[in-house]
């Protein structure tokens, strides 16, 4: 089976990849994780794509195509971050068929909210969201260690990544609707709530 987790920023895709992986034995592909890793190692395409991830710009499909045709082999496989253009999401359909598209709705407010408040925790890398900064500091004295934000969750950065989203992303909801493999999940419930209308959703 292979599944699409579609949504806004912020939208939980990410969180639910991890569970989907850990529960249902799903192979995550994601373009975010594969994009910031490219950064990270100054590959040659990471150095070309900084420039547009800095600016919460999507990356050229011509980088991400590539990323992502390395990385198709598993027979179970969740693309988190990918497509996110109606060209990316035409070439998934001639290269793979994609079972089913869960769509991750959730209004932009809760996104910017959930994104400020979201940190990294430096000795796992795992990323968890506060209500506020206070409750992240709380965390901190709780449980040690020390936390970060990345780079691109500033509000000027994720007001933009929500803009690109509408231009590029959304008319992927219809393309979807039109081949019957589209289903929406409401993403502003708790974690398992979410993941368990997934479950129903892709088992339909």
């Amino acid at each position: 089976m292979k599944i699409i987790l579609l949504g806004k920023p912020g939208a939980g895709k990410g969180t639910q990849a991890q569970k989907l992986a850990k529960e249902e034995g799903f192979e995550i592909i994601s373009t975010g994780d594969i994009i910031r890793n490219e950064i990270k190692q100054e590959t040659n395409v990471g150095k070309q794509i900084k420039q547009y991830v800095s600016k919460g710009e999507l990356v050229p499909d011509e980088f991400v195509v590539d990323l992502v045709i390395s990385k198709l082999a598993a027979e179970k496989i969740i693309f988190d971050g990918f497509p996110r253009t109606l060209g990316q999401a035409k070439f998934l359909e001639e290269k793979l068929n994609i079972d089913k598209v869960i769509f991750l709705h959730v209004d932009d407010e809760v996104v910017i909210n959930r994104i400020i408040n979201r940190v990294i925790v430096v000795k796992d890398g795992k990323s968890c969201s506060f209500k506020n900064q206070e409750e992240a500091k709380e965390f901190v004295q709780r449980n040690g260690g020390e936390i970060k934000q990345r780079k691109d969750d500033s509000l000027e950065t994720i007001k933009n990544r929500l803009k690109v989203y509408q231009e590029n992303t959304k008319p992927l909801i219809d393309y979807y609707k039109s081949l019957n493999k589209f289903e929406s999940v409401d993403s502003d419930q708790s974690i398992q709530e979410v993941h368990d209308d997934i479950i129903k959703k892709i088992h339909s």
